[in-house]
């Protein structure tokens, strides 16, 4: 089997010195270094040779001293490896019983600052013999706003109605990605029940309003999954983690944040990196990238959900994704994790979203269903599958 180094992409104006010193590499160690790895034509004698396009550079975490990969930091205990699989894919085990994460988002828009913490329990079900697999999500406490529980009739109201919501079950792929809502006639039976107290306890039209777009949303089932793929919980925690990465653990993709209220989310292009060595005895995933969405400045600030075809020469969004997350080494499940977005708008909008995992034993009533049940496909006129 080849053996697959680590490398290094020369830019247009490097050189062997100014590449080791970005490295923090004795000249000579590196030259000798990349030499005795690469092939004859490759080597370097008293330049980089034109076309050279990578230098063979020590691990990560390590240097070189004495013609020797000795790691950095000079710890008698160096790091353990973390190898992916044959293939360069990161696979995750599911894990038995239940997992339980502390939630804390942040919003941040432009001086206001606000704040919402809550527990979540996760139930991960196996594959049933139609090879389908799925997820229960359920909210396992109160949900606190700005340390407190919620005080303003509207918050109440909205809180009230999102209980009939949970527990909601997800069919979820290979990857772990979501697919689709599993029990969505469970959701609205429980809405029928939950809107009608809602509206015995909140008087007047406001509620009534708010009530009815809140079934509007929940009534088509495409639309509500939606609508919850915008969660900043859902988006960190199932974020295609699980997939193949090149010979230097990266992965190079264009992902959609909903950073922003009522418009579309937010393209950014970010590089994926898996950490080679365990730190602290986990996995470490790195996710960091810009804003590239297509939307000028005006029309994200607008909330337009297309790019304005008026402004011939728009003024793009500068905006930054980063997210870190740490896997347990064996069942790669996530243990913690957080995601700060920021895009500068006239306003400048910056959300920061962390998860714990919660390892005592979760307090507070779990409703999550002992096994899921596949429910028959309903047949659509094919009209309706036509124009729809």
């Amino acid at each position: 089997m080849a053996v697959t180094f680590r490398t290094y992409k020369i830019k247009k104006s490097d050189t062997i010195e100014s590449i080791a010193q970005e490295l923090n590499l004795d000249v000579g160690e590196l030259k000798n270094y990349h030499n005795n790895k690469s092939r004859i034509d490759n080597r370097i004698l008293l330049g980089i040779p034109g076309h050279v396009t990578k230098l063979i550079v020590p691990p990560k975490g390590f240097i070189l001293k004495d013609g020797k990969e000795v790691w950095a930091t000079g710890d008698k205990d160096e790091p353990i490896p973390f190898n992916l699989s044959y293939s360069g894919k990161l696979f995750n085990t599911n894990c038995k019983g239940d997992l339980g994460y502390g939630v804390f988002k942040t919003i941040q828009s432009g001086t206001k600052t606000n704040t919402i913490a809550y527990n979540i329990s996760l139930r991960f079900y196996p594959k049933n013999e139609k090879d389908k697999q799925y997820v229960s999500l359920d909210i396992i406490s109160k949900t606190y706003i700005n340390n407190k529980e919620p005080d303003i009739m509207i918050d109440e109201l909205a809180l009230a109605c999102t209980k009939a919501l949970y527990p909601v079950v997800f069919q979820i792929d290979i990857n772990g990605l979501l697919l689709g809502i599993q029990n969505h006639d469970d959701i609205i039976l429980r809405w029928k029940k939950q809107k009608e107290k809602n509206l015995k306890y909140y008087k007047g039209a406001v509620a009534k309003k708010y009530c009815d777009l809140f079934g509007q949303t929940l009534k088509d089932k495409d639309t509500l999954f939606h609508c919850l793929q915008n969660d900043w919980f859902l988006h960190l925690y199932f974020n295609d983690l699980y997939t193949t990465y090149n010979n230097d653990r990266e992965l190079k993709r264009t992902l959609e944040f909903p950073i922003l209220p009522n418009t579309g989310p937010v393209q950014f292009n970010i590089v994926q990196e898996v950490d080679p060595y365990l730190s602290n005895g986990h996995v470490k995933l790195e996710l960091k990238g810009e804003c590239s969405d297509p939307r000028s400045k005006e029309d994200l600030g607008a909330g337009q959900f297309f790019p304005s075809m008026a402004n011939k020469k728009p003024k793009l969004a500068e905006g930054e994704y980063r997210a870190r997350y740490y896997l347990h080494p064996t069942t790669k499940k996530i243990q913690s994790a957080f995601l700060q977005c920021s895009l500068k708008l006239d306003k400048e909008k910056s959300i920061f979203i962390s998860i714990s995992e919660i390892k005592d034993e979760i307090k507070g009533h779990k409703r999550h269903p002992d096994r899921i049940v596949e429910l028959k496909e309903k047949k659509e006129s094919f009209l309706k599958q036509l124009f729809s």
